[in-house]
């Protein structure tokens, strides 16, 4: 993603960096350190825990009035637990090898008018509650990757919402009204998980989607209404999957007038053996 990298790179352009009044006393930021790119306001805590970021963010909010990017990576934080940033304005979180196995359902509480984006890479992480990110107003971007959550996170009403993005996950289910009143989303990407089935009215709900990724699961069913009333949707991709009848696929994208582009890489052979 082409969003998460420059933003990678930015904190790590440290010769053009330029320390404004807001980053001048690094002792207000530790463990966490604190620098700036123009007037965008980067902060980053590593190889420390939750007790002592918490406390930081105390002193953080204290002379920093938003926060661009904020990166937690490689702390020892078992547990995100509720209001882990206090009232600190976070624009863009990265949580990245934290050692978090669950996130407290509140553990975003305080960010739900100005938080943009959300990147998770956890691969310890077991729980995020169905209703942790749907208060999230301001979202235009929700990845999680390389985690064990097995429960699809409910993503109901978040009207800025444009790109979804699980990757790597024990999510087998995508529940009835998991994904309703979302006018923005544009881009679904639920790879390389457990999914086993499309179901039925599942998408119905996302008129404006434009692309729709469920590389690398185990679906082996997708029901003939599975993709109704999609409007916009020009790619759908199902490649390395169980599929193997290739009518019971055509039934359900036919109704797709918009689509331009289906990837069913790895089925093909399947097909030709069921056909003939």
């Amino acid at each position: 993603m082409e969003l998460y990298f420059t933003v990678l790179f930015l904190l790590g352009c440290t010769a053009s960096t330029v320390y404004s009044s807001s980053c001048a006393d690094p002792n207000i930021f530790l463990p966490c350190t604190c620098r700036t790119l123009g007037s965008s306001i980067q902060i980053r805590c590593e190889n420390s825990e939750i007790g002592k970021i918490m406390d930081a963010m105390l002193n953080i909010r204290n002379v920093v009035k938003t926060v661009d990017v904020l990166v937690l990576e490689n702390n020892n934080i078992p547990n995100l637990p509720s209001r882990a940033l206090g009232s600190v304005q976070v624009k863009r979180l990265f949580l990245n090898n934290n050692k978090i196995t669950t996130i407290d359902r509140n553990a975003f509480a305080g960010l739900e008018n100005y938080i943009s984006e959300l990147f998770i890479k956890e691969p310890m992480l077991r729980i995020l509650p169905s209703n942790a990110v749907d208060h999230l107003d301001q979202l235009n971007i929700l990845s999680i990757e390389s985690s064990q959550i097995s429960e699809m996170p409910r993503l109901v009403g978040m009207r800025s919402l444009q790109l979804i993005k699980i990757d790597g996950s024990k999510i087998s289910v995508m529940p009835q009204r998991s994904l309703q009143n979302l006018p923005g989303l544009r881009y679904l990407h639920i790879t390389n998980s457990g999914l086993n089935e499309i179901q039925e009215n599942i998408l119905e709900n996302l008129p404006y989607l434009v692309m729709a990724n469920f590389t690398g699961n185990n679906i082996s069913y997708i029901h003939p209404r599975g993709f109704r009333y999609m409007e916009a949707l020009e790619t759908i991709i199902l490649a390395h999957n169980k599929l193997s009848d290739p009518r019971a696929i055509g039934q359900a994208v036919s109704v797709v007038r918009t689509l331009k582009s289906l990837d069913l890489r790895k089925h093909i052979h399947a097909f030709k053996k069921n056909l003939f």
